[in-house]
């Protein structure tokens, strides 16, 4: 049989773009403006400064470990671009 089918209320996916737009921008301000604590952290493989960023873009505490030592290899990717940092830390979340 089929599934049944799950009924959207209008403005659903409005509400939702919305949402993913608050939280972009969350982290997008918290970064840019933390940008030298955030490096700093991404260098010593944590901190309270990175530890935030990920709870704004809603990256699983399991997860976060890992995702330290991929920003740590590309650091130099970072170093002078605050929204590549940006869009890395938004990409490891949910």
């Amino acid at each position: 049989p089929d599934a049944p089918s799950v009924p959207m209320f209008p403005g659903a996916g409005a509400l939702s773009n919305l949402t993913n737009s608050e939280q972009r921008t969350a982290v997008e301000i918290y970064v840019k403006s933390n940008f030298s604590a955030v490096l700093a952290d991404i260098r010593a493989g944590g901190g309270p400064t990175l530890t935030e960023s990920y709870r704004l873009a809603n990256v699983p505490e399991t997860e976060r470990g890992v995702r330290t030592l991929q920003l740590r290899g590309d650091i130099g990717l970072y170093e002078n671009a605050p929204g590549a940092l940006v869009n890395a830390i938004l990409l490891y979340g949910g």
